[in-house]
């Protein structure tokens, strides 16, 4: 990759990546060092982020998606 071309250039060299998924995130082996030695119940976790992710597809349906993307 030319740095300096980007640093040069008006794009915004921060704009070409993605931000991490959750499960990106979570597959990353130092977050799952962490949870191991915080002592998380991986199955718990996953229970509880599938619950909200389902309120938050219940609260965009009746409020519309704009309340989540501020």
């Amino acid at each position: 990759m030319d740095f300096l071309a980007v640093r040069q250039s008006k794009v915004n060299p921060m704009n070409c990546w993605r931000e991490p998924s959750l499960e990106d995130i979570l597959s990353d082996p130092i977050t799952q060092a962490v949870i191991s030695a915080d002592g998380v119940d991986t199955g718990e976790l996953d229970a509880m982020l599938r619950c909200v992710a389902q309120e938050r597809r219940s609260a965009e349906g009746s409020m519309g998606a704009a309340v989540w993307r501020r």
